[in-house]
């Protein structure tokens, strides 16, 4: 009888064993290392500066007005179908001198770096000049349909300084 309880163990044992093997290749082949399409992780999909506009001087590229969104400052391209999403973010916005309508919107997704810095810009509907550099990423939002002069994007800078 003790025999026939040993066997019954290590049958029992090997079908646990194989039952937790089995489980960890399945776990680690649904493990998907690759970037994600859209967001501040996805691949870039241009730089600032960038060599795609040798007509725009290098320190005008890296121009801009960096603010706070806030939900009243509604964004008439961006706020009217998509709710929001990027609000209560930092936002870098870049005009074009002499075009009324030429405007690109970076929402940053790496605000850590900048610091506190930046934070008394959360309770001011105010906008202060900065030089940046960085990474652009596709926003997450499908479709996402604007006008030819505007340009709207996610950007993981790579550097940011008051002017």
């Amino acid at each position: 009888m003790k025999n026939l309880t040993n066997k019954k163990n290590s049958l029992i044992k090997t079908i646990s064993y194989l039952f937790l093997f089995t489980i960890l290749i399945f776990s680690s082949c649904n493990n998907d290392d690759s970037p994600p399409n859209c967001g501040c992780e996805s691949a870039t999909l241009d730089t600032v500066p960038s060599e795609n506009f040798p007509e725009v001087p290098i320190e005008e590229q890296k121009s801009g007005l960096i603010f706070y969104k806030l939900p009243e400052n509604i964004d008439p391209i961006f706020d009217d179908e998509h709710n929001g999403q990027y609000n209560n973010r930092f936002w870098i916005f870049q005009g074009t001198e002499g075009c009324y309508n030429c405007r690109r919107h970076f929402i940053i997704c790496n605000e850590n770096l900048l610091g506190t810095e930046y934070d008394y810009l959360k309770n001011t509907n105010d906008s202060i000049p900065i030089s940046f550099t960085g990474e652009l990423k596709f926003l997450c939002i499908e479709p996402f349909v604007t006008p030819a002069d505007y340009f709207y994007s996610e950007i993981k800078l790579t550097s940011i300084e008051q002017q």
